[in-house]
């Protein structure tokens, strides 16, 4: 996944958009958002992973 790969850093929306839709076309505009928030409930119990959105630019994925 794209942020295990950029931990600790900010992932821009549209960079996440083609990793995970493979920009074909079928995105829509708060699909992103929604499948931020389900993987944050995943994570919910794990106080040393958090995923912060960066406001304007995208997220990013804080590992203490």
């Amino acid at each position: 996944m794209i942020f295990s790969q950029n931990q600790n850093q900010i992932v821009k929306r549209d960079q996440l958009i083609k990793e995970v839709w493979e920009d074909n076309g079928v995105f829509v505009g708060r699909s992103l958002d929604a499948f931020i928030s389900r993987i944050r409930k995943k994570f919910n119990n794990d106080r040393s992973i958090n995923i912060v959105n960066v406001h304007g630019v995208g997220y990013k994925l804080e590992v203490s």
